[in-house]
This record gives C-alpha cells, structure tokens and sequence, in this order.
C-alpha cells in the first residue's frame, strides 16, 4: 500500500476536524493511503516538516489556512502567507504542492496564491474544490487516485 502523508495547517479545531475528516474518508478509499497530520501552530508546522530529515520534508503536500489568529499568549500568530513564502523560500520545501483552504477569498489573497503556485479552495468545507485543487497541485502519483474521486462525486475536471 502506498502511503502520502498531508501537512494540514489550521488553527480552527472545528474546521481542521470536518477538512481532516471528510479528506480521509474520500482519499482512503481503495489501495492509497493518505495521512493527513493536522497542526494550529506554524512553529508546529515547522518543527514536522524537518522532523526525521532535516535535509528535505516527510510530507508530500501542505494545506494551509491562510489567517492563522492568535496565539496562547494573546500575541498575533504569523500568518499562512508568511509561513507560505518562508516555504516557497527554503531549498528543501520550495517545490511542495500547497492548497490554500481559507475562508479569506480576497482578490488579494487568490492573487498570492497564484503568485506562489498554490492551490486554492476557499471555505466553508468544499470537498470537491479542495480536490479539484489537490488534482492541479498534487504530486503526479496522486493525480489518477484524485482524478477518480472527483468523477465518484460527479464533478467536473477541467
């Protein structure tokens, strides 16, 4: 069985657990196996992707909420943009696929995403957007496993 391991960065528990929740059940069915590991924290994030290679990441692929809140201390979290570019600036990370799940729908912020070559699904849950988007992002090897769900849920691929 193969195995694909998701980065998901949200702060909101409720929303990471329905993203979480409903990208396992649709992604886990057949001979994949996709594990999506759900952090609140950037430094979390960061801390992960280097955890067992600290020359290149364990993850295939990162999901990424864009407006990331407070932190415990009641100081200002830094946000999924800047944690994006931190990404897309590292040697080890800059090739990662990322799919921005964000309530934030802003011209702006679709802009970025475009700039940066992520994703972007906007909220609440939209499975079929965050897939459509997983397909255009996504390592290669995942494309035919995604493709296949999407026709499952008759949704169209462009």
């Amino acid at each position: 069985m193969e195995e694909y391991r998701i980065l998901y960065l949200e702060d909101n528990l409720q929303s990471a657990r329905l993203v979480k929740n409903a990208l396992e059940k649709a992604l886990n069915e057949g001979w994949h196996h996709f594990y999506i590991e759900h952090v609140e924290r950037v430094f979390k994030a960061h801390e992960l992707l280097f955890k067992t290679h600290p020359e290149r990441t364990q993850y295939d692929l990162l999901v990424v909420d864009l407006d990331l809140g407070l932190r415990s201390d009641g100081s200002k979290e830094i946000s999924g943009q800047e944690f994006i570019r931190g990404i897309r600036n590292d040697e080890r990370t800059k090739n990662i696929p990322i799919v921005i799940c964000s309530a934030s729908c802003s011209r702006k912020d679709r802009e970025f995403a475009e700039e940066k070559e992520c994703g972007f699904s906007s909220k609440p849950l939209n499975l079929i957007g965050i897939l459509r988007e997983m397909h255009m992002t996504a390592p290669i090897e995942w494309k035919d496993r995604i493709e296949e769900l999407l026709i499952k849920k008759g949704a169209y691929i462009e």
